[in-house]
């Protein structure tokens, strides 16, 4: 087939007037591309007082809903970025993904109900700290992809699984209550840590499946026969405890040292 040149005609001038409209069209494009680099960030967040058209910077212009604040935290490139949710009850499944910024800190006020579960996916560091959540799904919280997840003062019912862990450097989960089938299931986990929590589980209490290193201390709770830790593929390092329940157990070359 003989080589045929294609030739590419612009048809329109370039005037100063046009060269002017493109570059107004570039700095629009830029300006909704990229996203501002601030080193600390906080938003506010209220299901009684807030509107989801507010701009969320203050208690007096808080979001309404959880999803709204981190929808708009996304797009924020900064070190630390603080949602603070004041008292009441959210019914959301809320998705925390896809975060640019270094740190995000989920800050719950006292008496916050999530009804829903928390999810979240592919983020640097983030913290859930002292909320109720009612499930009524497979998950309390879903998390994965995350390098490092701290968990504090959590209440999680009406769950099958209460903590689902999926891939993530360093958890930390302390000081929750946490009922469901099983109440931490943890897979690929580099380095986790549970610490003065209460369970409730009617299958296991924690489960670790490949983790390279796993710590527990101060566990509380009554589970009956149900073993308390069930390991494979894991090591775990077991600290004091008061938590009653059955036999913990191994598999694929998990170990348990005390």
């Amino acid at each position: 087939m003989p080589y045929t040149k294609t030739t590419w005609t612009e048809t329109t001038p370039i005037t100063p007037a046009r060269l002017n409209n493109l570059e107004k069209q570039y700095e629009e494009a830029i300006k909704d591309a990229v996203t501002e680099v601030i080193s600390e960030i906080t938003y506010y967040v209220n299901a009684s007082s807030g509107n989801d058209n507010n701009n969320g910077t203050s208690s007096g212009t808080a979001f309404k809903t959880i999803n709204k604040a981190i929808q708009v935290a996304q797009k924020q490139i900064a070190a630390l970025i603080t949602i603070n949710i004041e008292a009441g009850t959210y019914v959301e499944t809320v998705s925390i993904e896809n975060m640019l910024c270094s740190y995000l800190n989920l800050n719950c006020s006292s008496n916050v109900y999530i009804n829903g579960r928390i999810e979240v996916d592919n983020a640097n560091r983030v913290k859930i700290y002292r909320a109720n959540i009612n499930a009524n799904s497979y998950y309390g919280i879903l998390a994965q992809n995350v390098r490092e997840l701290d968990i504090g003062y959590i209440s999680i019912t009406g769950a099958t699984i209460g903590i689902h862990l999926s891939n993530i450097e360093m958890v930390n989960i302390d000081r929750d209550s946490i009922s469901g089938g099983e109440c931490i299931r943890a897979n690929t986990v580099g380095n986790l840590r549970v610490k003065d929590v209460t369970l409730s589980a009617t299958a296991a209490a924690i489960f670790l499946m490949d983790c390279t290193f796993a710590y527990t201390s101060g566990l509380k709770g009554s589970i009956g026969s149900v073993p308390v830790h069930v390991v494979s593929g894991s090591i775990l390092i077991k600290g004091p405890s008061t938590i009653s329940g059955g036999a913990d157990e191994t598999s694929n070359g998990g170990q348990i040292f005390t």
